[in-house]
C-alpha cells in the first residue's frame, strides 16, 4: 500500500474514533440519541414508551463515544427511573433498557448505575403484584449489573442468596424461576473457584429435586440443568471431591436427552434432547458446545468453559443483533470478554472512506502510469541508453 493511502486510512480512521457526534462506524448518534432524552422526559404516556424502545434499539446497534453519552446519561437515569415510577406496564423494556445504558459506561459509572438501581430492581423482583415479565428482568439486570461492574464478592454472593430465595419459593412463576437461575449461574461463574463450589455444594440438592419434580416447566428445567453442570464444572477445576449426587444427574440428564413422550410438541423435544446431550457431555466430559465468534479479520471469540458459555449467552441475549458491534468497539464488553481495549484494526472502513481511499489511490496510479511514460520517453531520447 502506498504511503499516502496509509496516511490517510491512519487521519481518517483518527477522525472518525474522535469523532463527537459519531459511533466507530460514522453513523450520527447525537441527534437520535437528543430525540430520545426528550421523549423519555415527557409527560405523555405513550412518548415515554416510545423513548425506550427507541433508546434500547440505539443502545443494541450502536457503541456510543463517551462524549455524547455523558451529557446525557444523568438525564436518562433519571428519566428512566421517572419511567418506573409512572409506566408498570412497561417496566421490562424500562429494565432492559438501563442494563443496555450500563453497558455503554466505564467500570465507575456502572458501579453508580448499580448502587441506585438495586434497590429499585430487588423491589420488582419480590412484588407479587408485577406480571412475572418485569420481575424476570430485574432478577436478571440485577446479575449483568454484577458482572459489568466487577462487584466485590461479598455483593456477588448475596446476589446469588436473593436469587436462590426466588427459586425457592414456590409461589414464583416459571418463568420467574427459571430467570433466577440463570442469573444464579450467571453468578456462580463469575466468583472465584471456591466460594463457586461453596455455594454450588449447597445447591446441587435443591436444582436437582426442582429438575426432577413433576410439572416443573421447561425453561426451569433448562436452566437448572445448567446450573448443576457448572456446579460440577466448578468442582472438577478446584480439584474437590466430586458429588455423589452427579451419578444421579448425568442419569437423569441422558433421560432427558432420550426422551420420546407423545404429551409434548416435537419442537420442544428438539430442543430438550439436544440441550441435554449438550449438557450431559458436560456434566461427563468438562466440554462445553465449540463455539467461535469472529469478530473482525483480525480477532476471535473463543469460548472454551460452560462458565465463558454462560457469560457470552446472557450479553448476546442483552444486546442481539449489535452484539458484534460491542466486541469490537465496547470497552466494557471487551473487558467482561478479556480482549483488551479497542484497536484500528477492528473498526470497520465507512463507505464515505472507502470512496475517498479508491480516489486516492486512482490518483497515485495515474501519476505513477505518467512517470513510466515520461521515463520510456527519455530512453527513447537517449537512444535507449542513460
Amino acid at each position: 500500500m502506498d504511503d499516502d493511502v496509509i496516511s490517510i486510512t491512519s487521519a481518517l480512521s483518527s477522525a472518525t474514533l474522535g469523532s463527537q457526534s459519531s459511533d466507530a462506524d460514522g453513523v450520527d448518534i447525537s441527534t437520535p440519541l437528543l430525540e430520545i432524552v426528550n421523549l423519555i422526559v415527557s409527560k405523555r404516556q405513550t412518548d415515554r414508551h416510545s423513548g425506550v424502545i427507541q433508546l434500547q434499539e440505539l443502545l443494541r446497534r450502536h457503541v456510543i463515544p463517551h462524549e455524547v453519552l455523558a451529557p446525557r446519561q444523568d438525564e436518562l437515569e433519571q428519566g428512566l427511573k421517572r419511567c418506573v415510577k409512572l409506566d408498570a406496564d412497561n417496566l421490562t423494556e424500562v429494565v432492559s433498557a438501563e442494563v443496555l445504558l450500563c453497558v455503554q459506561l466505564p467500570e465507575d459509572d456502572i458501579h453508580h448505575h448499580f448502587d441506585n438501581w438495586r434497590d429499585v430492581l430487588e423491589t420488582t423482583v419480590f412484588d407479587y403484584t408485577l406480571e412475572p415479565e418485569p420481575r424476570a428482568a430485574a432478577v436478571q439486570a440485577l446479575a449483568m449489573l454484577s458482572v459489568l461492574g466487577n462487584v466485590p464478592v461479598d455483593e456477588c454472593l448475596e446476589l446469588i442468596d436473593l436469587c436462590t430465595e426466588v427459586v425457592e419459593d414456590d409461589t414464583v412463576p416459571p418463568l420467574v424461576v427459571a430467570a433466577a437461575l440463570t442469573a444464579w449461574s450467571l453468578l456462580l461463574a463469575r466468583l472465584p473457584l471456591r466460594e463457586a463450589c461453596s455455594r454450588g455444594r449447597k445447591q446441587a440438592f435443591p436444582f436437582h429435586r426442582l429438575m426432577q419434580a413433576d410439572g416443573t416447566s421447561q425453561d426451569v428445567t433448562f436452566a437448572a440443568g445448567e446450573a448443576l453442570v457448572l456446579i460440577g464444572d466448578a468442582i472438577y477445576n478446584m480439584d474437590d471431591a466430586p458429588l455423589d449426587l452427579m451419578h444421579e444427574v448425568a442419569e437423569a440428564f441422558e433421560v432427558l436427552a432420550t426422551e420420546n413422550s407423545k404429551t409434548k410438541s416435537k419442537k420442544n423435544l428438539k430442543a430438550q434432547r439436544l440441550r441435554f446431550r449438550q449438557l450431559l457431555q458436560g456434566l461427563q466430559t468438562g466440554r462445553c458446545p465449540k463455539t467461535s465468534i469472529t469478530i473482525d479479520p483480525f480477532h476471535s471469540l473463543d469460548i472454551a468453559t460452560w462458565s465463558d458459555l454462560r457469560v457470552y449467552h446472557a450479553f448476546r441475549d442483552l444486546l442481539q443483533g449489535g452484539f458484534l458491534h460491542h466486541l469490537r468497539d465496547n470497552l466494557s464488553v471487551r473487558t467482561v470478554f478479556e480482549l483488551g481495549a479497542p484497536t484500528l484494526k477492528s473498526r470497520r472502513i465507512t463507505q464515505e472512506e472507502k470512496a475517498e481511499l479508491r480516489a486516492l489511490h486512482a490518483d497515485n496510479t495515474a501519476a505513477r502510469q505518467a512517470d513510466r511514460r515520461a521515463a520510456r520517453a527519455s530512453k527513447q531520447d537517449f537512444g535507449g541508453h542513460f
